[in-house]
């Protein structure tokens, strides 16, 4: 009978041990997490060009520029004629990665167009404007050294509309 409690007594020993570990663990892992969340950093304001975000970390950081009122022109596409601007106007965004050693950044801008033009002639102007282009059934995309650009052509409440997409990564280094 001895030998039964015996084995009974380290079952709890060890239960209650590894239950133990586990409170500690979880209590170094709040404590980590807590300490990590006390080192970020927000800073938000407005700009002459815009709205800014930047976030720090003990990791990196991260910084948004918001832009507004997108010339279509930049956007480096052919406008189609007659198109009329279907958003307010426009908007694009550079975004900064920064971790430590490694930093990337990139720039975003879009904007929408629409026409009473069916969505065959529409793409058919691109096709004979941007014959480099790869031409598929969700749309037109364009990629030249760091650029990538996309253009969506579909039918939306009676009139065609055309949505543009424009990205520019940083060049990579060697």
């Amino acid at each position: 009978m001895k030998r039964g409690s015996r084995e009974a007594g380290g079952i709890i020993c060890s239960l209650l041990s590894i239950l133990g570990f586990g409170v500690l663990a979880l209590a170094g892992l709040a404590w980590v997490g807590l300490h990590f969340l006390s080192q970020v950093r927000v800073e938000e304001r407005d700009t002459d060009r815009g709205r800014m975000v930047k976030v720090e970390t003990p990791l990196g950081s991260v910084r948004v520029n918001q832009r507004e009122g997108v010339d279509p022109k930049h956007l480096g596409l052919p406008a189609y004629p007659g198109a009329r601007r279907a958003d307010r106007d426009g908007g694009a965004a550079s975004i900064e990665l920064n971790l430590g050693e490694d930093r990337k950044e990139f720039t975003v801008a879009a904007a929408s167009y629409a026409t009473s033009d069916p969505v065959d002639e529409v793409r058919e102007f691109y096709r004979k404007k941007l014959p480099h282009c790869l031409f598929t059934r969700a749309g037109i995309e364009c990629s030249h050294q760091g650029y990538k650009r996309l253009i969506v052509i579909h039918r939306h409440r009676g009139e065609t509309r055309i949505a543009v997409l424009d990205s520019q990564a940083e060049p990579e280094s060697n």
